[in-house]
């Protein structure tokens, strides 16, 4: 039987409106958060590339860092 709560079941448009703030957990390994907010939804434009990120704050972190496997 298929979760109702799931993600999957889920649009964010429903959920996170204009003016919500949510903590984004990127990597649950090193715990990396990220604090997201929905500042408007608009309509999707043909070619464009959806979401948007219109403000950073800081350095993002290097998703796929080089480590010495030593």
């Amino acid at each position: 039987m298929p979760n109702e709560k799931s993600v999957r079941n889920s649009y964010i448009y429903k959920v996170f409106e204009p003016g919500k703030k949510m903590i984004f957990l990127f990597d649950y390994g090193d715990n990396w958060e990220f604090l997201v907010e929905c500042c408007d939804i608009i309509e999707a434009e043909t070619g464009k590339r959806y979401p948007k990120v219109t403000k950073e704050e800081g350095k993002a972190p290097e998703q796929y860092p080089d480590y010495d496997d030593e």
